[in-house]
């Protein structure tokens, strides 16, 4: 069965009856989008992929149980955010350790949605001083939105915030970008110039 050409309510009704290449074709096609997104909340690869398995346990032993009410991408992700980042807090309670590497994460994120994108610049660091410029919300929402393709209302249900506050957070993202960005492009060409004259 070609499950690519089936909507997600089908793929769920599938699951939910016990279907296993159903099942397993939503974990290969969603366990790399996970990983991906565990990885801006902590480095700890093996606590990512627990989380993820641990998602897709819970799933099938209550898939008769379960309801999912909107697109499978975003159950998923929310369901796996939750789980992560509480074992990420239990984990912080027993060894008082903080993760600190979250922002060179971000960074990568945003490369690869630059050159996904086919946005050429003059230098990394100009995208590396645009992006530490941006505060985590605004990384997480950025992310979301244009490398996950999730849609507003979701982000917002998983952000935990309105949808207008996120509209104006993505907005001032992106407004904080492209002005960081402008201003090292208009100063390099500034240099450019008077060392031409």
């Amino acid at each position: 069965m070609d499950f690519t050409k089936q909507t997600d309510a089908d793929i769920w009704k599938l699951i939910s009856k016990g279907n296993n290449p159903a099942f397993v074709y939503v974990y290969e096609t969603y366990s790399d989008v996970l990983f991906r997104y565990g990885s801006r909340i902590t480095t700890d690869k093996s606590l990512i992929e627990d989380s993820i398995h641990d998602v897709f346990l819970r799933i099938w032993t209550k898939r008769s149980f379960l309801t999912i009410s909107c697109s499978l991408k975003f159950y998923l992700i929310r369901a796996f955010r939750r789980d992560l980042i509480k074992k990420v807090q239990e984990i912080r309670k027993k060894k008082y350790t903080e993760i600190s590497e979250m922002d060179r994460h971000w960074e990568v994120s945003f490369q690869e949605l630059i050159l996904e994108n086919q946005i050429i610049l003059e230098s990394n660091e100009n995208v590396k001083a645009a992006i530490n410029h941006l505060s985590d919300r605004q990384r997480e929402a950025v992310f979301l939105r244009y490398i996950e393709g999730m849609e507003y209302q979701q982000i917002a249900e998983l952000m935990q915030i309105k949808v207008i506050s996120l509209y104006n957070l993505i907005q001032k993202a992106l407004k904080n970008l492209s002005q960081s960005l402008i201003n090292k492009q208009t100063y390099i060409k500034s240099l450019v110039v008077f060392f031409c004259i």
